[in-house]
């Protein structure tokens, strides 16, 4: 009897005719490989000035340490996942710790593979770290607004000028109604 019932509240609490279909993002997500494929990655044509290096840590292992001077930003970008334009939610979270504010941005990608755009947050435009300590951080980006040719995207965090932030058990999720 008591299978039913809560199988019965976890039903009822299901919109019908809504579906979704959540599917994992499949790379690299601890950045013990951060500066190489597969997982994140370096733009170091941004800027020569910024710092990026694997660090050990105590509690999580290796991680990444971007470090960004006064005159100039960063970004690390993970692997092309392909989206459907309104269809699909990008949800995913990340570990940080250290000081300074970083913002969320797609690259956007043809079906050929070709750049299409650059889009950054205007929600997560300056996400602020301030702590010594490991602290989750969670998005849930609906993925409107893209160019109308985009087939993929790669998710990137732009380190802003003047920042010390470690990166840490990325884990992400498409999820498609």
């Amino acid at each position: 009897m008591r299978i039913f019932l809560a199988t019965a509240c976890v039903f009822s609490m299901i919109p019908w005719g809504i579906t979704a279909a959540e599917t994992p993002l499949n790379y690299d997500t601890s950045f013990d490989k951060a500066l190489r494929y597969p997982g994140f990655a370096v733009n170091k044509g941004l800027s020569k000035k910024a710092v990026w290096k694997k660090v050990q840590d105590e509690k999580t292992g290796a991680c990444l340490e971007v470090i960004t001077p006064a005159d100039a930003t960063a970004e690390i970008f993970g692997p092309k996942i392909p989206v459907q334009k309104e269809k699909d939610t990008l949800k995913f979270s990340v570990h940080v710790k250290g000081k300074g504010i970083f913002q969320i941005v797609f690259y956007e990608y043809r079906k050929d593979n070709r750049y299409l755009h650059y889009t950054p947050s205007k929600k997560y435009s300056k996400i602020s770290v301030n702590s010594q300590e490991w602290i989750k951080k969670e998005f849930e980006i609906p993925l409107t607004g893209l160019k109308d040719q985009c087939a993929f995207i790669a998710l990137a965090f732009h380190i802003k000028k003047d920042s010390n932030i470690r990166f840490d058990d990325f884990t992400g999720s498409i999820i498609t109604n």
